[in-house]
């Protein structure tokens, strides 16, 4: 029985890592409301990481329980920070990470 043609084998997706490495991590300025309210919490993000160490996507993992602080993680990630490019045999490869963003008043 005759397969057809083989194409080239598809390149498998991002990995996933234990843990990302920051080049640039400033923390995110503090929701007005969430200031005001005294409201605390800590947002898990999922983020895929390109091969220049750029975030393509941030998705909430685990809400902090206020949405403004997780929207407030999420914009601040996707715009400014910035990571270290995992490398597979040499070479700078997309992966995924979880990355944990604290809202304290202390």
């Amino acid at each position: 029985v005759d397969p057809g043609p083989v194409g080239p084998p598809t390149p498998p997706g991002p990995s996933e890592v234990s843990a990302l490495e920051y080049l640039t991590a400033p923390p995110p300025p503090y929701p007005r409301e969430a200031l005001a309210q005294q409201i605390e919490g800590t947002v898990t993000l999922r983020v895929l990481v390109d091969v220049d160490g750029k975030p393509l996507e941030v998705e909430i993992k685990r809400s902090s329980g206020n949405r403004r602080l997780d929207d407030a993680a999420r914009r601040q990630i996707m715009r400014n920070w910035r990571f270290r490019p995992a490398i597979r045999d040499g070479v700078p490869i997309q992966v995924y990470g979880i990355v944990p963003v604290e809202f304290s008043l202390n």
